[in-house]
């Protein structure tokens, strides 16, 4: 009994002392749940926000909404079994058909959908399971993927 719990002591100092020293990897990402690709790090959130709220948890993060500079990003990501997230690309004034990322960069790449912008009180836009982008109301509530440059 003895040597069981000195097992467990030893366990627990481990997990206490041990694990948050090694939580970060070598990516230069926050920690092993943010993936790391082409000096960027990414982070699918687990609850659901509005995009403006969404936009606010990743500007605490020290980040960004996720952007797209090219097709390498869609297939990188996790979010595979996500039906939507929501990602940068916006509209800054819902009168125009002009997207913009939630940092204020000119958007360039776009991976619309079939139909897609539908521009009808629509002004943000969500990646969906296939990689295809949806703009929806920016009231709507999706799981989002914030993206912060590597340390390194």
């Amino acid at each position: 009994m003895l040597k069981i719990t000195i097992l467990k002591n030893v366990l627990a100092f481990f997990v206490i002392a041990i694990l948050p020293l090694t939580d970060a990897d070598d990516s230069g990402c926050p920690s092993k749940k943010w993936v790391f690709f082409n000096g960027i790090c990414y982070k699918v959130s687990k609850e659901e926000r509005t995009w403006p709220d969404a936009k606010s948890v990743c500007e605490e993060l020290d980040g960004n909404l996720m952007q797209f500079f090219n097709e390498g990003v869609v297939k990188k990501i996790p979010i595979k079994n996500i039906k939507h997230v929501w990602i940068g690309l916006h509209k800054p004034d819902p009168k125009k058909n002009e997207w913009s990322w939630s940092d204020g960069s000119e958007a360039t790449f776009f991976k619309w959908d079939v139909g897609q912008p539908q521009n009808e009180g629509e002004s943000c836009a969500a990646a969906l399971t296939l990689g295809k982008w949806h703009d929806y109301p920016c009231s709507a509530k999706f799981k989002f993927v914030c993206q912060k440059e590597s340390s390194f």
